[in-house]
């Protein structure tokens, strides 16, 4: 049987217990870079990142968007 390696895969963990705003950038022609971003909601155990080229790539925004957070 295989053996799952990532850690909360499914999302199954609570994102109370780390969420974290942490993200790591890509600019165009720049070097990566970690920051913290108050539209970033990251769940326990992933790391979100993004490639930023203004007015190609601009900024997402991630979060728990289940349908009983968002209607």
């Amino acid at each position: 049987m295989a053996v799952n390696l990532l850690e909360n895969s499914g999302f199954e963990a609570d994102w109370g217990e780390e969420s974290s705003h942490r993200v790591v950038v890509f600019p165009a022609g720049g070097d990566p870079y970690e920051t913290e971003l108050g539209e970033f909601h990251t769940p326990p155990g992933w790391v979100s990142w993004y490639h930023h080229d203004p007015g190609e790539w601009d900024q997402p925004e991630v979060g728990d968007i289940r349908r009983e957070h968002v209607p």
